[in-house]
């Protein structure tokens, strides 16, 4: 969303606070004061699709399309919208593949990437290549958010 609005300069902390934390950085409780600014968002279509390009993309085989949601919700088994299911011929590739978390025990570090070979390693497992277009979509954009990120 922040790159949509026209957003340039973003990072991603790998690990999140607790990597932070532990890796004995200092911390702070003190509430930072900013000075108010005007922000314009500048929209930014060149990394977004329109449901006309999605079905143009479907039978293209360099066009890989990524579905990051839990299987049940993928498979359209948990009813949670009017339509339930994916888009034809998506991946699903379940956002928490991509870090060090395990969901089975809830134990790790969801907010930690895996190494760069092991997500290769995945999307290959996938058909997934870095010569593909890829297409990251979910119910709301929140699951898909990690892996657009590391894609890109």
């Amino acid at each position: 969303l922040l790159e949509r609005s026209g957003v340039k300069d973003i990072s991603v902390l790998d690990g999140g606070y607790a990597a932070y934390k532990a890796s004995g950085q200092p911390l702070t409780q003190e509430f930072p004061k900013y000075q108010p600014t005007r922000f314009t968002v500048r929209d930014n279509p060149a990394i977004r699709v329109t449901l006309a390009d999605v079905r143009g993309f479907l039978n293209q085989p360099s066009v890989k399309f990524i579905d990051p949601r839990p299987p049940r919700l993928f498979s359209g088994e948990e009813k949670l919208w009017t339509r339930n299911g994916h888009i034809p011929g998506a991946r699903n590739i379940p956002w928490v593949t991509f870090t060090q978390g395990n969901p089975t025990t809830n134990e790790g570090n969801f907010h930690k990437l895996k190494s760069l070979d092991e997500i290769k390693q995945i999307l290959a497992a996938k058909r997934i290549s870095p010569a593909d277009d890829v297409i990251v979509s979910c119910s709301t954009g929140r699951e898909a958010t990690l892996q657009y990120v590391v894609l890109k």
